[in-house]
């Protein structure tokens, strides 16, 4: 299997999302992987790091033929907004649909935390753009995922510090760290309510040496 799938309560000493305390979920092992790669990447580059998690819906009294194109159409947009701030903006973008009639985004950013200021901040921005794109007022249909499934709160972003060299402590070890690769993990999940074909494809990098 070129992706295997395999159930993990931990991944590689790092935390991954569970169901119950000692039970596990299945996960794509490349894309976790490609999580690990990407977080670390950013870190090696800025000292400081913001991470961030959102998910984009569209409504459903509205009948869309191009959801693919309009989010990609967002994630230009948005993007090019962050580069604009020198933030290095560098994402993670899972597409899923499970039981409505469109299918949704989940997103997790990390930015030059050297610059970035507030996450709440850049997800207001989202949503405002969001709706610009869809020509559609509505509030909601981008979720800042401050909490789990659960009501459980989630922070709204994690800003993880490089440690210095000096001190010999691997950014891995770094408690800032495994949270935001833990929430992460949510996007490498497999899920068999997932209904996207399975020609297509689900999970999208950028480019860290964009």
């Amino acid at each position: 299997m070129r992706n295997p799938i395999k159930p993990f309560t931990e991944y590689q000493g790092l935390p991954v999302l569970t169901p119950r305390y000692g039970e596990s979920y299945p996960y794509y092992v490349n894309y976790l992987d490609r999580n690990r790669e990407v977080l670390s990447r950013m870190l090696e580059r800025h000292s400081q790091v913001l991470f961030f998690r959102m998910d984009l819906r569209f409504p459903d009294r509205i009948l869309w033929y191009d959801e693919k194109e309009l989010f990609f159409r967002f994630l230009d947009q948005y993007r090019k907004l962050l580069v604009s701030l020198g933030l290095d903006p560098q994402y993670i973008v899972r597409m899923e649909q499970k039981t409505g009639l469109y299918c949704h985004f989940h997103m997790a950013f990390l930015l030059n935390g050297n610059k970035a200021s507030h996450a709440y901040y850049y997800k207001q921005e989202a949503d405002r753009l969001w709706q610009k794109i869809l020509n559609e007022p509505q509030v909601g249909l981008v979720d800042f995922c401050n909490q789990d499934w659960q009501g459980e709160p989630y922070p709204e972003g994690i800003r993880i510090v490089r440690p210095p060299q000096y001190s010999g402590v691997p950014v891995e070890a770094m408690s800032k760290y495994q949270e935001a690769f833990r929430i992460m993990s949510y996007l490498a999940k497999y899920d068999e309510a997932d209904q996207t074909p399975d020609h297509e494809r689900k999970i999208f990098y950028s480019l860290c040496n964009r």
